[in-house]
This record gives C-alpha cells, sequence and structure tokens, in this order.
C-alpha cells in the first residue's frame, strides 16, 4: 500500500513538473497562444497573450472576445472559428491588433481545432505571429519596385530622346559621306570614307532598335490604314476599364451621331490607344459623375460617306473630375508633366500619356485640344482625317426595326446625361420613351393608368434604387404586362443576383452597348409576342371579382418566404389587399390593429407558432369580432389536422396548397354562419406534383412560375440544406426542426413531394432528439432535392 501511494506521489510530482516545464516553455515563446472552447470562452493563454491585451491570465480565464476586441476583430475572429466548428480544419489569416498602447501590429493568426479522445470537437487553439517586420518588408519591396518603374520610365523617356538627339546628326554625317564618296578621292580617302559609312551605320541599326524597344515614348510609330468600327473601339476600351469604373461608382457613357459610318479606315491600335489614355486618366481624376465619349462627323463634303472621300471625325472624352486652370492646361503636352506636382503624388503617372496621344493624332492628320474648369471637369477633343470603309450594315445602327417600332418605354436614370442617351437611342429605334430622373414619378404614372410597353431602370439612383423600384413596379403590372431591364455595374451587385432575376426579365452590365440593348430588347418582345400564341391549357379558374362580390379583410401569417409570395399573388388576383406577418407574435399583434374576416395561419413559425397564436387570439378577441382562422401546414397527419382544430382553427389547408382549395375557404368562410368542415389534400408519388399551387399556374403565370422557382432552387432551397446539415452537425433538435419545416413548406408548394417526405421525417427526428445515423436521412434529401432541382429547372 505505502508502495502505492509514493509511487501516485511521485507521479503527481512528475506531472506538476512537466506541467510547470510546458507552462515556462509557452511563456517564453513570443507569439501569442490562446486556448478556447466551443462557445468562445478562453480557458488559456500565454505570457504573451496577457501583455498584448495589458490584463492578467486570471482576467482573461473564463471570459470571450466581446470582453476585450472591437467589433471588426471580434467579426473576424468569431468568423474563421465557426468554420472550424462547421469543419474541424485549420485555418491562417492576417489581421491587425492594437496593443494597449496604441499601437498597431499585423499578426499571422493560426487556429486548429482541439478533439477529444472520440474524435470531437472541444475546443480551438490559436497562435497569433507578429509580421510587422515582414509587412514593413513588403512595403519596402513595393516602394522599391515604384522607384524602379520611375527609373525605367525616365530611363525610356532618356533612350529615347538621346535616340533623337543622336539620330539627327547621324542622318547628316551619313549622308555627307555618300556625297564625300561620289567625288573624286584617292583611295586611302576611299577607304577613309567606306569606314566612316559602315561604322555609321552599325550605329544607326543600334539607335533603331532602342527606337523600336521605346517607340510609344519616342514618337516613331507607322499609322496602319484598314478598316475599324470605331463604335467597337470605345465599347472595348470601356470593358477594359469596367472595374476601375465600378470601384469609384461612375458612369461610363458614349454617344456616336448616327450619321457616322459604320466602319472606317484607320489604325485601329492607336485610336484605342488614345481612348484608353484619356477615359483612364478621366477616371482617374474624377470621384464622382461620368465619363463621356461622343463621336460625330464633321463635313468636309456632303457625299463624303457615299463616294468615300475623306471625312473629318470628331471625338470629345468629358469628365466631371477635379478640373484645371489655364497654366495647368498649359502644361498638359510636355513629357514628363502634369497639372502639378501635387497631382503627379497623388494620382501618379509619368505625364506622358497626353504627350503622346497629341503626337498619335497629328499622325492621324488630326489635332488635339482641351477645355477645363477647375472643379467642374474637363473636356478632351481631337480630330482624325479618315474615309468611309464599304461593310454590311449593323442592325442597331438601322431604324427600321419593326419588332419595337412604336412600343412605349419607360426610362428611369438619375443621371441626365445617360437618360438623354437612353431617349436618343430609343428614338433612332422609332420607339416612344417616357423619361424621368425620379423613381417615384415613374411610379405615379403606372398608378395613374399610363400605359408602357417596356420599363428600362438605372440601379444606382440615390432615393430609390433600381431593384427597389422594380419591386414596386411589379406589385402594379406583372411582367407580362411590363417587362423590366436593369442597367447595373458589372458585379457590383452579386449579393442581389437572385432578386434581380427574379424581377427583371433581363439586366444589362454597363457601360451599356448600343447593339447590347437593341438584342435585349428586340429578344423581351420576341419572347412576349410568342407567349401570346401558346395554346390555353387546362387550368384552375380564379374568380378575380370575388372581393367584389365577397369583400374580406385578409391577414396571412407565414415565415416562408416562398409561401408569402404564392400567397400573395393568388389573393391579389381574386382582388383582395392582403397583411402579411412572418410569425404569431405580429399575427397578434396585427389584429389588436384591425378588424380581420379571415387569417390564413401558418402552424409552425419562429417566436410564436400558429397554434398559440390563435389561442391568444380567441382569448383577446369576442367571438363576434374574431376572424376566421385557417390553418396552412405542410403536416398532413390526422392528428395534425385534429390539434388544429382542437386549438379553436376553423379550417385546415395542407400543402401544397392548390388555388381552388384557397378560394374554396374565402367563399365557405366568407359568410359568418359556416359550419367547422376541415379538408385535407391527396399525395402524389410523382417527383413534382403537378396540381400544386406554383406548377398549375406554369401556362398562365409563367414568369411568376420562373420567379418562385429561382427563389426556392437559387437561395431558399440550400440555404435550408445548410441550415439542416449545420443543426445535425451541432446536434440542435430545435434549429433542425425549424429548417426542415421551413424547407418543407416551400418544398410543397411547389409540390417537391419526396423533399417533403424526407423533410418530414427530419422533423420527427428533431422532435424526439434522436442524431442516430440521421446522416443517411441528409444524403437521401439531397438525392430528392437534386431530383426535384432537375424536374424544376423545366420551368425555367
Amino acid at each position: 500500500m505505502t508502495n502505492d501511494i509514493t509511487e501516485t506521489r511521485l507521479a503527481q510530482q512528475e506531472l506538476r513538473k512537466e506541467r510547470k516545464l510546458l507552462r515556462v516553455l509557452i511563456d517564453s515563446i513570443p507569439d501569442i497562444i490562446f486556448y478556447m472552447d466551443v462557445n468562445g470562452t478562453y480557458l488559456a493563454c500565454n505570457k504573451a497573450f496577457e501583455q498584448y491585451l495589458g490584463k492578467s491570465r486570471e482576467e482573461i480565464i473564463g471570459k470571450t472576445d466581446l470582453d476585450f476586441f472591437s467589433p471588426d476583430l471580434i467579426k473576424t475572429s468569431r468568423f474563421h472559428c465557426a468554420k472550424i466548428l462547421i469543419s474541424p480544419e485549420t485555418y491562417q489569416y492576417e489581421e491587425f491588433l492594437k496593443y494597449p498602447d496604441g499601437s498597431l501590429y499585423a499578426v499571422d493568426t493560426l487556429i486548429s481545432p482541439l478533439l477529444n479522445e472520440e474524435g470531437k470537437l472541444i475546443g480551438i487553439i490559436g497562435v497569433s505571429r507578429d509580421i510587422s517586420q515582414r509587412k514593413e518588408g513588403e512595403e519596402e519591396l513595393k516602394q522599391a519596385k515604384e522607384l524602379a518603374e520611375q527609373a525605367t520610365r525616365a530611363k525610356s523617356q532618356f533612350l529615347a530622346t538621346m535616340s533623337h538627339e543622336v539620330r539627327t546628326p547621324m542622318n547628316g554625317v551619313l549622308g555627307m559621306t555618300q556625297l564625300l564618296a561620289s567625288t573624286e578621292l584617292t583611295a586611302e580617302q576611299q577607304k577613309y570614307v567606306r569606314t566612316i559609312d559602315i561604322s555609321g551605320n552599325t550605329l544607326l541599326t543600334v539607335i533603331n532598335d532602342i527606337l523600336d524597344f521605346s517607340k510609344i515614348e519616342s514618337g516613331k510609330l507607322d499609322i496602319e490604314n484598314r478598316p475599324l468600327d470605331i463604335r467597337a473601339c470605345i465599347e472595348n476600351v470601356y470593358d477594359v476599364l469596367a472595374i476601375k469604373v465600378e470601384e469609384k461608382n461612375l458612369d461610363l457613357l458614349y454617344l456616336v451621331d448616327p450619321n457616322v459610318p459604320a466602319y472606317i479606315i484607320g489604325d485601329e491600335t492607336r485610336i484605342n490607344q488614345i481612348l484608353m489614355n484619356i477615359v483612364n486618366n478621366g477616371i482617374k481624376f474624377t470621384e464622382s459623375g461620368e465619363v463621356y465619349i461622343r463621336v460625330s462627323q464633321e463635313k468636309i463634303n456632303s457625299n463624303s460617306i457615299n463616294n468615300n472621300k475623306n471625312i473629318r471625325l470628331h471625338i470629345s472624352v468629358s469628365d466631371t473630375g477635379i478640373g484645371m486652370n489655364e497654366e495647368q492646361k498649359g502644361r498638359l503636352f510636355k513629357p514628363f508633366s502634369q497639372g502639378d506636382s501635387s497631382t503627379t503624388r497623388k494620382y501618379g503617372g509619368t505625364g506622358l500619356g497626353l504627350a503622346i496621344c497629341s503626337r498619335l493624332v497629328q499622325l492621324m492628320g488630326g489635332s488635339f485640344s482641351v477645355e477645363s474648369e477647375v472643379d467642374k471637369g474637363s473636356k478632351f477633343s481631337f480630330t482624325i482625317q479618315t474615309k468611309a470603309a464599304p461593310a454590311q450594315p449593323k442592325r442597331y445602327l438601322n431604324k427600321q426595326t419593326p419588332e419595337i417600332k412604336n412600343k412605349r418605354v419607360l426610362l428611369v436614370d438619375d443621371n441626365q446625361t445617360n437618360l438623354e442617351i437612353l431617349i436618343w437611342q430609343c428614338q433612332q429605334w422609332q420607339m416612344l420613351p417616357f423619361a424621368t430622373d425620379n423613381p417615384k414619378e415613374a411610379i405615379s404614372w403606372i398608378e395613374r393608368g399610363d400605359l408602357f410597353d417596356l420599363a428600362i431602370l438605372d440601379m444606382a439612383m440615390p432615393e430609390m434604387d433600381g431593384l427597389t423600384l422594380g419591386c414596386e413596379l411589379i406589385k402594379l403590372k406583372s411582367q407580362d404586362e411590363l417587362p423590366l431591364i436593369l442597367l447595373t455595374s458589372l458585379g457590383k451587385y452579386n449579393e442581389d443576383i437572385d432578386s434581380i432575376n427574379q424581377i427583371f426579365s433581363a439586366y444589362i452590365s454597363k457601360p451599356v452597348k448600343q447593339s447590347t440593348l437593341l438584342k435585349t430588347i428586340v429578344d423581351i418582345f420576341a419572347t412576349v409576342k410568342q407567349s401570346y400564341h401558346k395554346q390555353p391549357a387546362k387550368q384552375v379558374q380564379i374568380n378575380q371579382k370575388l372581393a367584389e362580390n365577397l369583400p374580406l379583410k385578409i391577414l396571412l401569417a407565414e415565415d416562408n418566404i416562398i409561401n408569402q409570395e404564392f400567397a400573395v399573388a393568388i389573393l391579389e388576383k381574386m382582388g383582395y389587399k392582403i397583411d402579411v406577418v412572418n410569425n404569431g407574435i405580429d399575427a397578434i399583434a396585427a389584429c389588436k390593429h384591425q378588424n380581420y374576416d379571415i387569417i390564413f395561419m401558418d402552424v409552425q413559425m419562429p417566436e410564436m407558432d400558429g397554434l398559440e397564436a390563435t389561442r391568444e387570439i380567441i382569448k383577446q378577441l369576442p367571438s363576434e369580432t374574431r376572424p376566421k382562422i385557417i390553418a396552412m401546414t405542410a403536416n398532413a397527419m390526422e392528428d395534425d389536422r385534429d390539434e388544429c382544430l382542437q386549438a379553436g382553427m376553423d379550417d385546415y389547408i395542407s400543402k401544397p396548397v392548390k388555388i381552388q382549395f384557397m378560394q374554396q375557404m374565402l367563399e365557405k368562410w366568407g359568410t359568418k354562419d359556416t359550419n367547422i368542415n376541415a379538408n385535407d389534400t391527396t399525395s402524389s408519388s410523382q417527383i413534382i406534383d403537378r396540381s400544386a399551387m406554383i406548377v398549375s399556374m406554369a401556362e398562365t403565370k409563367p414568369e411568376l412560375v420562373k420567379k418562385m422557382t429561382h427563389l426556392y432552387l437559387d437561395r431558399e432551397g440550400p440555404r435550408r440544406l445548410t441550415e439542416i446539415k449545420q443543426a445535425i452537425a451541432e446536434e440542435n433538435a430545435k434549429g433542425l426542426k425549424h429548417s426542415a419545416h421551413t424547407l418543407k413548406g416551400g418544398s410543397a408548394t411547389l409540390g417537391a413531394i419526396g423533399v417533403v417526405e424526407v423533410c418530414r421525417q427530419l422533423e420527427t427526428r428533431a422532435k424526439n432528439q434522436d442524431f442516430a445515423d440521421i446522416e443517411q436521412l441528409v444524403q437521401l434529401l439531397e438525392e430528392r432535392y437534386e431530383e426535384a432541382r432537375k424536374e424544376l429547372i423545366k420551368f425555367l
């Protein structure tokens, strides 16, 4: 016994010794080290972490990052810790830490999962290493690179200048040498002349090579003469610079007069170079507003296009940037010169660009000029001598476009220049434009009954953006009645792409090309025209005058956005104005402020479900004034129906909701004296139940079907699947039940009965907190969802 005790004590002493050694070792490491549990509570740290926070270990242990860090740092930390909770892997990222003395350090943070013997995640270990010196080194390298580039630019200019300065007298030397060789010379003199000629030509070859290397800087260029499309040149330049414009939220606009030939003779590369330089400068020196290219033809003679004689193009590039005074304008075309030294420091550049452009324009037989006013912007103009080139006419330059002739188009854009361009372009295509820079005015036109065949909306408007305006317009007119086109910046609204696809018939990335705009408009009207010739399908007839014959105040309580859209669309088609709430608490509050005749109540909602909300409404409202409450749920069991009726609900609709049943409920409960007779719907063994509400509308309201299908496939479905997987990983029964129920509801409305059945099983598992082998159900759910997806995309 004594030996056992002694051995135990020795083991404990050894363990304490090892722990102490480990503590000393960890504390001696200059890197920040911490350990937290899965809830983010700090359980251990080293001296470096204490020094960073300016706190003792006792003050740190048991706290979370909320107690110490800024919101930005908390957001970054929790984002990466959340990834570990979802997928236990090691993650590395860089961040900036602010020490108590105010100093800021760049650190490289590595966080890793800590697993127990069973492989279950029990915590997170983090190590942060100071990389400030490395960052400083990188910054020094960057500055060195910039200095090297400046030196390279200076070298190129030096080479070009010296090449010119040497080449000019060398030509004189060689010329005179040839003259000298033609005179009577002695043999010795001829030998000397030949040596001079060979050496001079060798030197000239070297100089020509240098000129080729720096031909842009030196101006030694050969101008080509080939057919080119000036409109394509502008569009190509805008395409290249689109990302820069997007970063500064500027508009790139252009307008080419209709009398400008489709093709001209010229040097496309050099014209692109000129436009690229001027437009890039416009973007660089403009913080808000626009850069606008205008191309017109100056008349040299009246038949220049037809007889292929010379014409003069006038091209101007205007911006709304910082502008220049007279002194600054005077230095523009001098090499290595800009408006002033502060401009160089702030915006960069060598000062060569405009000097090169001016020289190129001169080589094309034109001239270069600039107009500018401080704080108002600049206008760079140049002309080029050219000829019209024979070519096939372009469709977007053709005024005869019968598909869109006399179509009334609503134009909404806060940018007056772009609005004028759109008006002009629509008039060229013989459309009838109605333009406004005020989204609210556009809405008022629709509300008062003005008719339009198409609406083109800009996305970026200050008071109401194009997406919001589109949402308002589709409340007044369906996509069939008023197709919408959105003009938006490339990639800027990626997070809204689902909503844009649902609301708009098409969207066009800025800068808008004339050819793209025309094709989009023609395609939209071709689709609309084609839909008019479809054979009518057998469908459920909606009584569009039901609200006139049976006026009712209706409340919809539903947390699923897809089901909300469906129900509202159907009820509005019947003539009703619907109030919508997302949960039972809001339903009770709504009943306190409004006397409703009927409530369509979803059973399972967050915060308070439909059953509890019904009980509260019955308690608070007298029977003679309380509304009729109709349950809407994806649960189809007899017990579920009984539970709804026992809670005080008056009737029951099972999902997927069908149009005829919703209409029957209104007709049935629209009068006050009605007996309870709850009904249910039947299921289908197909992948998609084509009697479901949305599918039954495929022929009559294809745009609504597309919109809801996109919403389900692109957002709701993937989102709920991710939530279900996360809830299972965390064994979160409540979260699993809610996500499975929500997916079940949306799937039922779309008729995806295979998904509905698996979701129902997941709900049962969540209710019983049974996570054993549940991964098999998740796999089955993904299979059923994929089957449904393949069927549903046929409606897109």
